[in-house]
């Protein structure tokens, strides 16, 4: 058996000042780290978030870097207008559940929660079926 962990969200120590780099990288970065504040754990979940985004094609923060800003502005305030779709909800609210404990404090099982009920019959604690065909690992 190979147990895999993809990423762990949950172990981020907070940078002072945040990241300056704005490399492809940044456009997974969250508004907050972008306008300069300090970067946290909820900074890396955003960052999955757009992560998420991107692989569903949903790409709300545009090509331009120039509008970037702008368009991130704009999903911040209503993100679930991006997920029209039953099979993408679940994503603007694990964004929403994210930006509310910026403030409220974090809840890791309130994530968690998400996360179990995001797809009907889809566990996110299921085994990952994969192969390994020459010396490359692929997750089907």
């Amino acid at each position: 058996d190979i147990d895999i962990k993809l990423i762990d969200f949950e172990h981020t120590v907070q940078h002072t000042p945040a990241p300056e780099s704005i490399r492809l990288a940044g456009w997974y970065r969250s508004l907050e780290v972008i306008e300069g504040k300090p970067f946290t754990v909820f900074d890396d979940y955003t960052s999955l978030v757009c992560l998420l985004m991107h692989c569903q094609n949903i790409k709300p923060f545009g090509n331009s870097w120039d509008t970037n800003l702008q368009l991130k502005r704009q999903f911040n305030n209503a993100p679930m207008a991006y997920f029209p779709e039953p099979k993408t909800e679940w994503i603007g609210r694990l964004y929403e559940e994210i930006k509310n404990q910026r403030t409220a404090g974090y809840d890791k099982s309130a994530i968690i929660e998400i996360f179990k009920n995001a797809l009907e019959g889809v566990s996110p604690q299921s085994p990952i079926s994969y192969t390994f065909t020459n010396g490359l690992f692929y997750i089907d």
